[in-house]
């Protein structure tokens, strides 16, 4: 099983980010299963109960955008092959909520109402 900080130490993950600023992990766990899949998380975008978002734009060209949901099927069927991120808050509110995340370093185990679901299309 991979490390689910990456190159990071769980110390410099404490230090470093924990509470303190983002930090993206890429496929931090090898062959996860998401608790719930991309087009239930796009539904779940479309209700105006859920707090979501929809990130475009690249890092070559720095063209980023921002818009809140709730989004329509159509804004979906628009979105490009690549370059896309959905994140919905709250997910817990609307699906049954799991343990926290016991393979974290102590001091930073999370219920999952903690952690937010994304799906994306990137490079």
């Amino acid at each position: 099983m991979s490390a689910p900080l990456g190159e990071l130490s769980p110390e410099q993950f404490l230090a470093e980010y924990w509470q303190k600023k983002p930090c993206l992990i890429r496929r931090a766990i090898a062959d996860f299963k998401p608790l719930i899949d991309g087009d239930d998380l796009a539904g779940l975008a479309c209700e105006e109960m859920a707090d979501s978002r929809l990130i475009t734009g690249s890092m070559e060209t720095a063209d980023w955008e921002v818009r809140n949901g709730p989004f329509t099927d159509a804004d979906f069927s628009a979105l490009p092959e690549r370059n896309w991120t959905l994140l919905v808050q709250d997910v817990e509110k609307h699906y049954s909520p799991k343990p926290c995340n016991r393979s974290a370093p102590e001091g930073a185990r999370e219920p999952i109402d903690q952690v937010m679901p994304g799906s994306s299309a990137t490079p």
